[in-house]
């Protein structure tokens, strides 16, 4: 397959994106184990998406506001360091008449305004194709229920002392078979059990060894047992689907913007207030793509926080089962 944007400088944050998360898997097997495995080919989402945005099938009506808050005017629409103590946090809030700039923002993070738009854009593109009214509901799979599983009993934070397990904070297993409850609050007890299901999903059952650039690395080994999971029942309504498209948005968004460092010394340096927040730079880049017209995901809160995970709660982690609109993945 040809990939004609994979090495184009304006789509590097898309690749990295798409890379990670569209790809299809091409299979492949290893004569010598009798294993199947799948080698991770470019994704071909940033061509098509190339192709939808030249077409005029994608929404850009919004653009303008993104080039306003990304415009070279940025000093005197930044709030001044010396004006913060004299301001309340309520007059601090940004007017719904407003945009908010963001350059600094973007400078602060190392980003291209012009990569960071085509990246949003696409994922904009992306998720509004994958959550059609109807589309159906997602079930975690088995391996992604237990890693969630130790997830939580993680949050005991169990540590060895002496011969014992100690752990903080309380928590409650309940298990009803039939009718029947076993309920189990012991803290090491859970914590062993949170073990034990670590130590099976990093098993070999679980995982294999490969060499990755000349090291042995242990990966996940694709399981019928674990990695599959029925199709909900539950389809998306039209109410639902503005939910679960900030959700999708939110995820793959946080996920390229956990890869940015911010750079202190240029927002220490800086007489105006910067906000770094990742929250609400995503937050921000949802309403700016146009995939809300609420004006809350401008604002920051007073801790300088975004709207946008007020908004997908309860929906972290959601996914749509069903083959994209737009991309046919």
């Amino acid at each position: 397959m040809d990939y004609p944007y994979l090495e184009d400088p304006m789509f590097e944050y898309l690749n990295q994106v798409a890379n990670y998360f569209w790809w299809e898997p091409d299979p492949e097997f290893d004569e010598e184990t009798c294993e199947e495995y799948y080698l991770r080919t470019p994704s071909f989402v940033p061509s098509r998406f190339a192709r939808r945005y030249l077409d005029g099938k994608i929404d850009l009506s919004t653009m303008p506001l993104y080039i306003e808050a990304v415009g070279e005017e940025v000093q005197k629409k930044h709030v001044s360091m010396d004006e913060i103590d004299n301001t309340s946090s309520e007059e601090m809030r940004i007017s719904k008449d407003d945009v908010p700039i963001i350059s600094m923002t973007l400078k602060a993070f190392g980003l291209d305004h012009s990569k960071f738009w085509y990246l949003c854009v696409c994922i904009k593109d992306w998720v509004e194709g994958q959550t059609c009214e109807g589309a159906r509901i997602g079930n975690p799979t088995h391996r992604e229920e237990l890693e969630t599983f130790v997830a939580e009993l993680n949050r005991l934070d169990p540590k060895p002392w002496g011969g014992n397990i100690k752990t903080k904070g309380k928590a409650k297993l309940t298990l009803n078979v039939k009718g029947r409850n076993t309920i189990i609050e012991d803290g090491q007890t859970l914590a062993l059990i949170g073990y034990a299901v670590y130590n099976f999903l990093d098993s070999d059952v679980c995982k294999k060894t490969v060499l990755v650039d000349g090291k042995e690395t242990r990966v996940q080994k694709n399981s019928t047992l674990l990695d599959i999971s029925k199709v909900s029942d539950k389809k998306l309504t039209k109410q639902m689907a503005k939910t679960v498209r900030l959700a999708l948005f939110y995820k793959y968004l946080s996920w390229f913007m956990k890869h940015r460092e911010v750079d202190e010394d240029l927002v220490n340096k800086s007489p105006y207030l910067v906000f770094t927040n990742r929250d609400l730079l995503i937050s921000r880049m949802a309403y700016f793509t146009g995939l809300t017209n609420d004006n809350r995901f401008l604002e920051p809160d007073d801790a300088g926080k975004g709207y946008i995970r007020t908004a997908i709660s309860g929906y972290e982690g959601i996914e749509v089962k069903v083959h994209n609109k737009y991309y046919g993945i």
